[in-house]
């Protein structure tokens, strides 16, 4: 599997053995990536579209295949035994989505603290059907000025493909607007589901 070489500053986590585990999985399931991951030490990687448990899958073959050192947001749900440990050792982060509980200000001070970090956000913010994206990774990134890099699941190239790094993130609105048109070119594994 050819895939993208991780600069100098972009974090990094994992050995050989992890890196092989993820290669394994990715050629196993058929998948290849495409585009490449900017050298930055500071990245918020929008996920789209997202339709499928399977995605997770997919993401994290790529992630361990890379040795990519990465924090992501899930459930908080999913964060119970035994997957509560595997999920944190991965990158997680458990949100309660019912809760108001101030995660894009967490998230900004996050930032704020660690000069080097990858945050991997699924905008939909759901694997169901969603007339709205959320609007969080897209704040943060506006608040933290940290660029977006879209990764796009295509379920009909078996591709995880890294579209150009939008730098620009003055505006929350076309931001999403941005990403939006980059998750159209992509076919989700549940067309039903896509939003």
């Amino acid at each position: 599997m050819n895939s993208p070489k991780l600069g100098s500053k972009v974090p990094k986590k994992g050995n050989v053995i992890t890196a092989a585990l993820g290669r394994w999985v990715f050629k196993l399931m058929g998948w290849k990536i495409e585009g490449e991951i900017p050298n930055k030490p500071q990245i918020i990687i929008a996920v789209a579209p997202h339709s499928s448990n399977l995605d997770f899958i997919v993401a994290m073959a790529a992630v361990l295949s890379l040795r990519l050192h990465v924090s992501y947001l899930a459930k908080h749900t999913l964060f119970k035994f035994p997957l509560d440990r595997l999920l944190s050792a991965l990158g997680g982060i458990p949100v309660n989505r019912n809760s108001s509980q101030g995660l894009v200000g967490k998230m900004v001070e996050q930032f704020e603290v660690h000069p080097q970090l990858v945050l991997g956000i699924a905008p939909e913010g759901t694997r169901g059907k969603t007339k709205r994206w959320k609007k969080g990774f897209a704040v943060i990134a506006q608040a933290t000025n940290v660029p977006v890099l879209p990764a796009l699941l295509d379920y009909k190239t078996k591709s995880i493909r890294f579209e150009a790094l939008i730098t620009d993130v003055s505006d929350v609105d076309k931001t999403i607007a941005t990403m939006q048109i980059y998750a159209q070119s992509a076919t989700p594994k549940n067309q039903n589901n896509e939003s």
